[in-house]
């Protein structure tokens, strides 16, 4: 009967311990931000991350994560990281729907002004291919202010259905040269491009 007494003890002790551990996940979408933000801590041409993952239950979350590249640092290095960030293990009870990848390179474009700023969304648990690539190549174009390809439906897992959108310096040039320069950059037709001059007027291009 003691012995009884004392194995029902050391499971109730297991049971309680467990349970106190399992509350410091009850915010699972909180603490899978930080948890993707301590995985890429250190990563060479990583400059941050972010996102939003949702607290949407006890121990349950859905959202998104976003990696934060420098575009001064080689090509390989970005794929890499992007790479990495792609193998990040995603807590139980959390549904992750993209990956959104920045890249920024503030100060170095034409009289120190800032470089544009580039986001590209990926279908969270498919290949990245040469999203990084195709991110720093953009961020160094002249003309370009902002530039972000979007999925549509990533809820409904559809990595194809995007929308590009490119905001074009009107005092940079032909607005319409520079947008040949981006569909070019970003391995992309000119007319998948949603694209607007800085000035505000209309762009008609071929």
């Amino acid at each position: 009967m003691r012995l009884m007494r004392g194995l029902v003890g050391i499971v109730l002790v297991t049971a309680c311990v467990a349970a106190l551990s399992g509350c410091s996940r009850a915010n699972a979408g909180s603490a899978t931000e930080d948890d993707f933000a301590q995985f890429m801590a250190d990563t060479d041409g990583v400059t941050g991350t972010g996102g939003f993952v949702s607290n949407n239950l006890p121990f349950f979350g859905s959202g998104d994560l976003e990696v934060e590249l420098d575009a001064t640092r080689d090509e390989q290095v970005l794929e890499q990281a992007v790479q990495r960030a792609t193998e990040f293990d995603v807590p139980a009870g959390v549904t992750l729907y993209t990956l959104g990848v920045r890249v920024t390179s503030p100060g170095d474009g034409a009289e120190g002004e800032p470089r544009p700023g580039i986001l590209i969304e990926n279908l969270w648990g498919t290949p990245p291919g040469d999203l990084a690539a195709r991110a720093a190549v953009l961020s160094r174009l002249d003309g370009l202010i902002d530039y972000s390809e979007t999925l549509d439906d990533a809820h409904g897992h559809d990595a194809d259905a995007r929308t590009i959108r490119a905001l074009i310096d009107s005092a940079s040039g032909d607005v319409c040269e520079h947008l040949i320069s981006i569909a070019e950059a970003a391995h992309v037709s000119e007319d998948e491009i949603v694209a607007s001059a800085s000035s505000g007027s209309p762009m008609r291009c071929g």
